[in-house]
């Protein structure tokens, strides 16, 4: 099993507004002093260090995190639905027709909820927690990329970061893998015990293509608004890097039903067994011709 590290070049996301009149300081690139970003201008921040300082104007930095994504989107974000307030997780981003989109599983359902969109350029549903049976895309511009965190030992949040998705991987009995869906966080230590199920999902029907796997450690594997989002395998040589190997489905709340962890560790439904769709069979579902490498 191999854990997943933070990579510091999530940056493309634009600047937002921070609160804070100094928004970056460092030293300048010559080493003649000190670069100071600010807002709206600081007046004295020259004689504020004692040193020679150059003040830019303008310069702001706000995170980019799953709950606040932008163009190109990338895997494991959340997803609203504008009219309910509910929400899922947004899968790999996959070439579709030619354009780019995410890959949902083929139990996608539409959302209402609104996203810039660029014409010409398709990215993904997910699944919500109940199944509905036609897939469905968005427009607009998915990178290769895909969110993760690392979390305390209670499962909390400590940071976030993304990776780089460089293939697609099948779904193999014995592979270890992550999940990454937006409201449980990133989720190791799951390994795949079945694939090529058919799957009875709750108020909705049979689902076949499915891939069961279950958290070795009986702790929280995926839950309530984690579906459609990615299932990955970290690169063992960089682990910086991930492939796609699914897309969240479902969950066994009956028999394993635990404690949720992450962004929405509270009124939600999380368990340590699971089922997903293989990346290969998602995409053909869709008719998508591979993943966007980042």
């Amino acid at each position: 099993m191999v854990g997943l590290p933070v990579d510091a070049s999530d940056t493309h996301h634009p600047p937002g507004p921070a609160g804070n009149k100094i928004t970056t300081v460092g030293p300048r690139a010559d080493g003649a002093g000190l670069l100071v970003g600010t807002q709206d201008g600081l007046l004295g921040a020259t004689a504020l260090a004692g040193v020679p300082v150059t003040v830019q104007t303008r310069v702001a930095a706000a995170p980019a995190t799953r709950w606040d994504d932008s163009a190109p989107w990338w895997g494991g974000a959340a997803w609203r639905n504008a009219t309910t307030g509910g929400g899922c997780s947004t899968g790999f981003g996959v070439f579709q027709e030619g354009p780019r989109g995410s890959s949902p599983p083929r139990t996608a359902a539409t959302s209402t909820t609104p996203r810039p969109t660029r014409p010409g350029s398709r990215w993904a549903s997910s699944a919500p927690a109940t199944p509905a049976p036609t897939p469905c895309c968005f427009s607009g511009a998915s990178g290769g990329r895909v969110f993760n965190n690392s979390t305390d030992a209670n499962g909390n949040v400590v940071s976030e970061f993304s990776n780089q998705v460089i293939g697609a991987s099948a779904s193999q009995v014995g592979n270890w893998v992550c999940t990454s869906g937006a409201y449980s966080g990133t989720r190791c230590s799951i390994q795949v015990k079945a694939r090529d199920l058919c799957i009875n999902v709750r108020d909705f029907g049979q689902v076949c293509g499915q891939v069961q796997a279950e958290n070795t450690l009986r702790t929280n594997a995926v839950g309530q608004g984690d579906s459609g989002g990615p299932v990955e395998i970290v690169n063992a040589a960089n682990t910086l890097q991930v492939w796609a190997t699914g897309t969240n489905t479902a969950i066994d709340d009956t028999f394993t039903s635990t404690t949720c962890t992450g962004y929405r560790p509270t009124g939600r439904v999380c368990a340590w067994r699971f089922y997903y769709e293989d990346i290969f069979s998602g995409m053909a579902g869709v008719g998508a011709s591979g993943v966007v490498l980042g």
